[in-house]
C-alpha cells in the first residue's frame, strides 16, 4: 500500500510539496489549514532602505510591486525558495541566510553593514533581535486559519502514515483541530520544519521528527530517510 503523507502549507506550496511527494512514490493528501489573503498596505516609507528583506515566498508573490519600487537595493532572502520566486522577478543582488531562518538573515545583514531594512512580511511575524538595525515592516498577506479540519484529511486521517508541518502556526491549529475532533495520532509520525513547529504539534504522535534544514526540502529529505 502507498504511503499517506498529509500535506497543510498553503497552496501554491502545497501542491509543490505534493508533486515531491508523488516523485517519491508516496500518496500526498493536500489539505491546507491556511489561506494567503493579500493585504493592502497603507505604510508609508518616508526613509529609504538600505536593503529589503523578505521572509517568505508569499512576501514575493503579493509584494512584487513593492520590490519593484526598489529597483536598485539588495535583498536578503531567508531561504532557496524565497530566492527561487526572486529570481523570477528581479535581477537585484540577494543574499541568503546562512541558517535559514530570519535571526540569521539579521545577522548577515549587519555584517554586510546593513542600517535599515524594508521587511515586506506577513501579519503574523516571529519577533526578532534588530541587532540595531532599524528594521520598518510592512505587512503584504495574512494567512487566514481554516476553522476546521478538511473532509479529505479527516477521511485520511485513519490511513495516515506522515503529516508535514510547515510551521508553529500550522502545528498548533493541527494540534486543536485534531482534538476537538477526537482524531488520535498515536500511528502517525509528524516531520516539523523546526523545533518550534515540534513543540507547537503537541504531544501523542508515534514520533516527531525535525528537518535538519528549515525548509521543505529539509523536510522532504526526512521523508526519504523514513520510507527508505
Amino acid at each position: 500500500m502507498t504511503r499517506k503523507v498529509a500535506v497543510l502549507r498553503p497552496e501554491p506550496g502545497a501542491s509543490r510539496t505534493a508533486d515531491h511527494l508523488r516523485d517519491l512514490g508516496l500518496d500526498p493528501v493536500v489539505a491546507p489549514l491556511f489561506t494567503i489573503e493579500p493585504v493592502t498596505s497603507n505604510t508609508s516609507n518616508d526613509a529609504q532602505p538600505d536593503a529589503l528583506m523578505i521572509t517568505s515566498a508569499n512576501a514575493v508573490r503579493h509584494g512584487a510591486e513593492t520590490i519593484r519600487q526598489y529597483p536598485n537595493l539588495p535583498i536578503y532572502a531567508v531561504g532557496p525558495a524565497t530566492a527561487r520566486a526572486l529570481t523570477e522577478l528581479t535581477d537585484q543582488p540577494i543574499h541568503l541566510a546562512p541558517e535559514g531562518n530570519g535571526q540569521s538573515l539579521i545577522a548577515r545583514a549587519k555584517t554586510d553593514h546593513i542600517h535599515h531594512l524594508l521587511h515586506l512580511c506577513g501579519a503574523e511575524v516571529r519577533p526578532l533581535d534588530p541587532m540595531g538595525i532599524q528594521i520598518d515592516r510592512q505587512i503584504i498577506y495574512r494567512a487566514a486559519p481554516a476553522s476546521q479540519l478538511s473532509t479529505a484529511l479527516i477521511t485520511a486521517w485513519p490511513d495516515l502514515d506522515l503529516i508535514l508541518l510547515h510551521s508553529p502556526r500550522s502545528s498548533a491549529l493541527l494540534d486543536h483541530l485534531a482534538t476537538a475532533q477526537g482524531l488520535a495520532r498515536h500511528h502517525i509520525t509528524a516531520i516539523a520544519i523546526s523545533a518550534a513547529a515540534a513543540t507547537a504539534a503537541g504531544t501523542g504522535w508515534n514520533a516527531m521528527k525535525i528537518a535538519p534544514q528549515p525548509d521543505d526540502d529539509g523536510m522532504l529529505a526526512v521523508v526519504r530517510q523514513l520510507c527508505q
